[in-house]
């Protein structure tokens, strides 16, 4: 799904790199494209937000499935 892990001892990068939709039907994407996540030394130093919360608050959730929040 286009999800690329570079990692040594004690860290690792993820970059969110692949298809927007799966097919030409659509489907269950976010456009979290080059979205990066960075662990080092035991903590994280830059992660992704995520989609946040799903159903409640509607606003929120597409807010947190947008491009600017990636």
């Amino acid at each position: 799904f286009g999800l690329y892990i570079w990692r040594g001892t004690d860290w690792y990068v993820g970059v969110r790199c692949g298809r927007l939709a799966a097919g030409s039907g659509g489907g269950h994407a976010h456009l979290d494209q080059l979205s990066v996540e960075i662990f080092a030394e035991g903590r994280d130093l830059w992660t992704d937000p995520g989609t946040y919360i799903y159903t409640p608050l509607p606003n929120d959730r597409n807010r947190y499935r947008s491009v600017s929040a990636h």
